[in-house]
């Protein structure tokens, strides 16, 4: 059917469609271009830019709500940059990501909130927030490192060409 309407069906063998998803949409964001990606995928939100919003489907396909930024931030308190280490916090159970015990939504945003970036870092504030979270057996540090779309942008490039 959506061939019908002028799809393109895009696999890969041993990658997940959102690796393929997030490749794309980088590439075409690298490009200058407006993406929206339709899924109920909340993985996605880590790829919420000024050029790529995600219409993440709620109760079926006509129940949708369209991520920006803003909207990732309303919703989660932290901006899309920091939605790895969130799904990390929390889990993701059709992930198979386990999260952290007794760390919930609200607790991930409020952590992720006081993290200052590697630049920014105050060992004092990081010694105090050490105190007031004995979860930490490390400070926390906002991580500098690629995310997957990223990365699968790398490991696949050689298809998409």
């Amino acid at each position: 059917l959506m061939a019908a309407f002028g799809a393109v069906n895009t696999e890969l063998p041993g990658y997940e469609a959102d690796d393929i998803i997030g490749t794309l949409a980088k590439r075409a964001e690298a490009e200058g271009q407006q993406v929206t990606i339709l899924t109920g995928d909340r993985d996605s939100f880590q790829l919420v830019s000024d050029f790529v919003t995600v219409l993440a489907t709620g109760r079926g396909v006509t129940d949708t709500t369209r991520y920006t930024p803003d909207k990732v931030v309303e919703r989660y308190g932290i901006g899309p940059e920091l939605m790895t280490e969130f799904r990390g916090m929390v889990g993701d159970n059709s992930d198979n990501l386990p999260g952290v015990p007794g760390i919930g939504e609200k607790t991930a945003a409020q952590l992720l909130q006081n993290v200052p970036d590697h630049e920014e870092s105050d060992p004092g504030a990081v010694a105090t927030r050490r105190k007031r979270h004995s979860c930490a057996s490390q400070p926390l540090q906002r991580s500098k490192r690629q995310t997957w779309p990223s990365v699968m942008h790398n490991k696949a490039d050689h298809v998409f060409r």
